[in-house]
């Protein structure tokens, strides 16, 4: 069993998220967009790539891909900038990880005032049991979280000189026309 994932015989205090709480998650959710876009321009940027074929070749790639990719093309061409992107990694990552609780989790109710959310991807396994991991969310944490997440992006687009060049669209759009309901 992973050093870190420690099983629990507590109990999760069944709990209603108040209305502030449920807005919290959905700007949260919506800051995460705005980074999750400011991760590929940097990339594509960074790369010498237009943003059409960006977005062509990554496709719906996940986040922590992009990232991976944008670190590790900073690391050649920017080492300056790789530096100072760096610096932002342990609450990019805090972010992020919130963000997947949220959007992928399971709310299983309250522990130590913490907002508990039962993650099923990646479980690990013991001799007798699958054992998911919880990811516990302080509630004090989510105005702090919602400020650095929208702080980060203005960080990002300084660091990476795309403020405004992020809010372009790629040359076609091709909308869907979803079937009206009888």
């Amino acid at each position: 069993m992973p050093p870190e994932i420690e099983p629990t015989d507590e109990k999760f205090t069944s709990y209603q998220l108040m209305k502030s709480e449920r807005m919290a998650v959905g700007d949260l959710i919506l800051a995460c967009s705005e980074l999750d876009h400011l991760v590929s321009v940097a990339l594509f940027k960074t790369a010498e790539m237009h943003g059409d074929i960006g977005f062509s070749l990554m496709g719906r790639s996940a986040v922590s891909t992009r990232l991976k990719h944008l670190r590790a093309v900073l690391k050649a061409e920017d080492p300056a900038k790789s530096v100072a992107f760096a610096q932002h990694a342990q609450i990019f990552d805090r972010i992020l990880r919130t963000r997947n609780a949220f959007a992928h989790g399971q709310f299983v109710g309250l522990l130590n005032d913490c907002l508990c959310y039962l993650v099923t991807a990646d479980p690990s396994a013991d001799e007798d049991n699958i054992i998911f991991k919880v990811e516990q969310i302080p509630r004090s944490d989510l105005s702090p979280l919602i400020s650095a997440a929208r702080q980060l992006a203005i960080k990002m687009q300084a660091l990476f000189d795309i403020s405004g060049l992020h809010r372009a669209i790629p040359h076609t759009l091709v909308r869907r026309k979803h079937p009206r309901r009888s």
